[in-house]
């Protein structure tokens, strides 16, 4: 009779064990969802703000070259261009044309660097956000490791021992993952 209390016991703590692995997997899995969605936002975000830069760039270079081909053209109309010689008129082009380039560089430049911190920030999210994936892969192969246990073990402690012993390695070899390498600046401005 004490056989059986005890084994009704187990069974009890058994099933309390399995509901509580149960509820923490339901509790933390739309934790984790709702933050990789926000990194996912986040890095979304950052793809977006690098696109505005790159308009405003071109923008800026678009009015800078259509203000020189103005000032070109209005100083082609003026009688100080009709007096001078095709050596001077090209050396006004060129001269204009080294001002836009000049200041195209500039705006380039500054683009660059812009964008160079924008991926910086969004790989540093990137990195983030896996980094809590293979939290949660651990977690989750914690839970199934224990769950399997705990369901054969009355039936064979062997293979409840075998069960763990491979939840261990495989823990083991989630938690040796290095991160992926990012190959011309990340996902963002290149590819995983």
């Amino acid at each position: 009779n004490l056989k059986n209390d005890i084994d009704g016991l187990n069974e009890d703590l058994e099933l309390s064990f399995l509901e509580g692995m149960e509820g923490i997997t339901n509790a933390i899995s739309p934790i984790f969802d709702m933050v990789s969605e926000m990194f996912g936002e986040q890095i979304e975000g950052i793809k977006e703000h690098i696109n505005e830069i790159n308009e405003a760039a071109n923008a800026e270079i678009d009015i800078i070259k259509q203000t020189a081909k103005a000032t070109l053209a209005e100083e082609k109309k003026t009688r100080r261009w009709q007096r001078m010689s095709a050596k001077q008129q090209a050396k006004f082009e060129k001269k204009l044309n080294d001002e836009v380039a000049a200041q195209e560089a500039v705006i380039l430049a500054e683009k660059e660097a812009q964008e160079a911190a924008a991926r910086k920030r969004g790989n540093a999210l990137l990195l983030k956000q896996w980094r809590m994936e293979q939290v949660m892969r651990i977690s989750q192969a914690v839970m199934n490791t224990a769950n399997a246990y705990t369901k054969h073990l009355d039936k064979s402690p062997v293979y409840a021992a075998f069960i763990a012993a491979l939840g261990a390695i495989q823990i083991g070899m989630i938690a040796a993952q290095k991160p992926p390498t990012m190959a011309q600046g990340g996902v963002i401005g290149g590819r995983l």
